[in-house]
């Protein structure tokens, strides 16, 4: 994307969609009967995004994410999709409910659970590119750590040695 600042807003903003995404699937919980597990799974889908994503922020505020623009922009529009279709049910009127109800309804049809299901497997790549891109920041972590910890193995080495000829030096 940018520079570590700017992805982390970036990030920031689709947690906060994702976050929208999952309380907007509550209503459907109680309103659908016949879908629930779809509508729980997705519930659960989402809030596992938001959470790897959470681990993906707090790495851009360190440095550079390995991650494409293309995968953030995916995400994005996957969330931004299921919130404009959830928000179909919002209303401040007394037919809120109602609302709901029809959204409910439309959810029903068999069609409407392929399209579920493709937008879960959506979610689940989605999830595995960043969970992939977290476990290549840890191993290139890792990769640091050891070449820290064997330059200071090194360096004690190379003290031990010297101090040792000091003490043959003096006697």
């Amino acid at each position: 994307m940018g520079d570590p600042f700017s992805v982390s807003v970036g990030i920031g903003g689709i947690i906060q969609l994702a976050d929208l995404v999952v309380n907007r699937t509550w209503p459907f919980l109680k309103e659908v009967k016949n879908q629930r597990l779809e509508i729980s799974k997705l519930s659960s889908e989402v809030a596992s995004l938001a959470g790897i994503l959470h681990s993906l922020r707090l790495l851009s505020e360190g440095g550079a994410v390995p991650i494409k623009h293309g995968d953030i922009l995916e995400c994005q529009l996957t969330l931004e999709g299921l919130r404009d279709r959830l928000k179909k049910a919002d209303g401040t009127s007394s037919g809120k409910r109602d609302q709901v109800k029809k959204l409910a309804q439309q959810l029903c049809f068999p069609y409407e659970r392929v399209e579920m299901q493709k937008i879960l497997e959506r979610l689940e790549r989605l999830k595995s590119t960043f969970n992939l891109a977290l476990t290549a920041e840890s191993i290139a972590s890792q990769i640091d750590l050891k070449a820290d910890v064997k330059a200071v193995k090194d360096e004690l080495f190379r003290r031990k040695k010297l101090e040792a000829k000091i003490e043959l030096y003096e006697k």
